[in-house]
């Protein structure tokens, strides 16, 4: 019983994975493209690009950015590891992250309106 939970829960952690383009699939994105301008390119396998807003939702968990874009596509997300990055464009990225997720959590207590 306890194999067949296991072999369940992973074939449905694959397929979950494979659907939102994290394995393959008609939604798997092949390139990201931060520009210095702040603005996301999103590029797929087929050739495919298209302008996307990084989503206030984004985290930095320890060496892992969770990235999650909006788009007319609809929503992606991208798992990066830290080291697929350079230093800078990291330490770039993980500051935006950080001083989004600031705003956000002093907006919602009243606090992230300016004078």
């Amino acid at each position: 019983m306890g194999v067949m939970l296991a072999v369940a829960s992973c074939a449905l952690a694959v397929l979950s994975f494979w659907r939102i383009g994290w394995l393959g699939g008609a939604r798997a994105l092949d390139k990201a493209l931060w520009t210095q301008e702040g603005e996301w390119h999103m590029f797929d396998r087929k050739g495919g690009s298209w302008s996307a807003t990084l989503h206030p939702g984004s985290q930095v968990m320890g060496a892992l950015l969770w990235l999650r874009f909006t788009s007319a596509r609809g929503p992606r997300e991208l798992l990066l590891l830290g080291q697929a990055l350079t230093p800078e464009t990291r330490r770039r990225l993980v500051s935006r992250l950080r001083l989004q997720a600031d705003t956000r959590l002093g907006t919602e207590k009243g606090k992230g309106d300016l004078p």
